[in-house]
């Protein structure tokens, strides 16, 4: 399989998750969170597309006076010289 088909095979199966609502514990991940980062910094990403959401995670946390950091990607496409 190459890496196209397990992207599209990843996509799918995220998909059917996606439609299904899931959930996460915020407090028990939040309590986790206390036990492991003492100075209340945490890294997040924000939800793209069919990703589980963390912005209730986010909300809570804001709440409760951590500093969230989040991922920022730039997009470099590179055009060939013609």
């Amino acid at each position: 399989m190459n890496k196209f088909q397990l992207r599209k095979k990843i996509s799918k199966i995220r998909s059917k998750f996606a439609k299904k609502k899931i959930t996460v514990n915020s407090e028990a991940i939040i309590k986790l969170i206390e036990r492991k980062s003492p100075n209340k910094k945490v890294g997040l990403y924000y939800p793209f597309g069919d990703e589980l959401s963390t912005l209730e995670l986010m909300n809570q946390l804001i709440r409760k006076k951590f500093i969230i950091s989040l991922l920022i990607i730039f997009l470099v496409i590179r055009l060939a010289d013609a």
